[in-house]
């Protein structure tokens, strides 16, 4: 989800509005709650979403979803499919992707983007000695050829239905300027070369990270966008003081994590302008499956059971969105199935599932199991976001009020995501992943994408294993028809609401809210707000 807001506006020098048409020049000012650990999206300690959010501007993928979801060209001129060729299946069972590099792509410092770069790419990703996040997608490729430098084929061993999402929704390497690079290292702390409309001009730790507007950008047109010269993105202790730069117009925009009042809050803001909708992203407690008591899948049913989900979006969300059911998002038609329907609070299937694993109650009503042991909970989520410390709090009370020993622990994002959950230093978590238009879930619960030492990348954070389910979750992503891939998308929904890797909680309100000031803003309905960052403009 967008965490941005900001700490004023300069339009010093820009050129003149008329009839309220983009005028050039001026800096933006943004703040977001969290700071990532690196730059570098493509490893494992950049998959956080706040990592993806402050370098979009610096990146053009090769094509993109707009504001309506819908996927459209960008550094390909096409969105190459089976209907118009693009796609084909290959008789020894495997696929080809076909499309053309736009002839005008270029670096920001003038080299032009081609096919090679594809290439190093997947080479890249594929390269042992990096710590990439997730090779989901391109281990599955043979060959990335190019007949020419703008005509590229990609040669896939087996079918592959999300390779929208896992190949071409990513942003290319330049093999110029990192053919010879440490790749764990040298996009950390800075971005050489952008392919997007802002080049990378600093960052300050602890403060702020600047972009300049990339005056070789290749898709500049004739209104030489983009249009604001500067992006400055400072890094603030909490959501109050993003609220407070909002309304004292100091903020050009925040995109808020969900609170219980913040679209009232919002509206009570004369001089911003707001949308509220359901985002990409869904709230969940994940399990740790690899830990007692959590190891056992009937003392993972009885904890879901143990939780009042309809009082969570009720009481701490004020019915801003429903109760989720799946871990797709309804938006995800035909493959969403509410299989997690029947774990609403019943303390009777509480003591049914606890009991059925070897746990007893004893005088203080606490279960202990066969050994003496106590059903100890760490329950752990991110400081600085107000709706997780209420849910958690309700939560630990209806897990306690159910027999278990509840403890609650806040950590800052940046080591949660870095070390906490992918370590699995926790029994219980509340954070929230990301959804796309595609149904694949192989990232979340393959057995392979389980966090391992030394380097810990992998976003299977339950510690989830069935060797059946990498055979379900393979099936899907092979099947290219819509309906069947559908149908094996409904089986694997009810295995996961049985087995209870993760309880849904609910589809997280994405909130945006900017200054009148800043003109030109689409909101995404998948929650990727930079989108159209090149259109944005600031007035008077």
């Amino acid at each position: 989800m967008l965490l941005l807001t900001g700490c004023g506006s300069t339009v010093d020098g820009a050129d003149a509005a008329v009839d309220d048409r983009p005028r050039r020049g001026g800096t933006a000012w943004m703040e977001t709650a969290q700071e990532p650990p690196v730059l570098n999206w493509y490893l494992g300690s950049g998959g956080m979403s706040i990592t993806d959010v402050l370098t979009t501007p610096l990146k053009s993928t090769w094509v993109v979803l707009d504001d309506r979801g819908a996927w459209k060209p960008l550094l390909a001129t096409t969105v190459p499919t089976l209907a118009n060729g693009g796609v084909r299946e290959l008789p020894d069972g495997g696929m080809d992707i076909s499309f053309a590099i736009d002839e005008r792509a270029t670096w920001s410092d003038g080299v032009a983007i081609t096919c090679a770069d594809l290439q190093f790419t997947w080479k890249t990703v594929m390269d042992p000695r990096w710590k990439i996040g997730s090779r989901i997608g391109w281990q599955l490729v043979e060959q990335v050829e190019c007949a020419t430098p703008h005509a590229v084929r990609i040669v896939l061993r087996e079918h592959h239905a999300p390779y929208l999402v896992n190949l071409l929704n990513t942003a290319p390497l330049p093999k110029h300027a990192l053919a010879k690079a440490d790749f764990n290292t040298v996009w950390n702390n800075r971005i050489t070369v952008s392919s997007g409309p802002f080049i990378f001009a600093g960052w300050e730790r602890g403060d702020r990270i600047t972009l300049e507007r990339n005056p070789r950008w290749w898709r500049a047109g004739p209104e030489g966008k983009p249009y604001i010269d500067r992006l400055v993105t400072r890094f603030a202790p909490d959501a109050s003081t993003m609220k407070l730069d909002l309304r004292m117009e100091d903020a050009d925009m925040i995109g808020l994590s969900p609170d219980t009042n913040l679209p009232a809050e919002l509206d009570a803001i004369p001089t911003a302008s707001f949308d509220v909708r359901p985002g990409a992203g869904w709230e969940n407690l994940t399990f740790n499956t690899g830990r007692f008591p959590f190891n056992d899948v009937r003392v993972r049913r009885a904890a879901a059971y143990a939780i009042d989900r309809d009082a969570l979006v009720d009481v701490v969300l004020r019915g801003q969105v429903p109760r989720l059911d799946s871990t797709l998002l309804p938006y995800q038609v035909p493959y969403y199935h509410p299989t997690f329907t029947s774990y609403r609070r019943d303390i009777t299937q509480v003591d049914r599932r606890m009991a059925e694993a070897g746990w007893t109650r004893d005088a203080q009503s606490r279960w202990r199991f066969g050994d003496g042991r106590l059903a100890k909970v760490l329950l752990t989520t991110t400081t600085g976001n107000p709706l997780r410390l209420k849910t958690v709090q309700l939560i630990a009370a209806q897990l306690t009020e159910a027999g278990f020993v509840t403890e609650i622990l806040m950590v800052k994002p940046e080591v949660f995501f870095g070390a906490v959950v992918s370590r699995g230093e926790f029994d219980l978590a509340l954070y929230a992943f990301t959804q796309g238009v595609d149904p694949s879930q192989a990232k979340l619960f393959s057995c392979s994408e389980i966090a391992r030492a030394p380097d810990w990348t992998g976003k299977n954070n339950f510690k989830y294993c069935r060797r059946d389910v990498d055979r379900m979750l393979a099936a899907a992503d092979r099947e290219l028809d819509v309906e069947r891939r559908a149908t094996l998308t409904r089986d694997l929904a009810e295995v996961l609401a049985t087995d209870m890797p993760a309880l849904p909680l609910y589809q997280q309100p994405d909130t945006l809210a900017w200054n009148h000031r800043l003109r030109g803003v689409k909101p995404n309905a998948m929650g990727r707000h930079y989108w159209n960052i090149d259109e944005w403009w600031l007035a008077e």
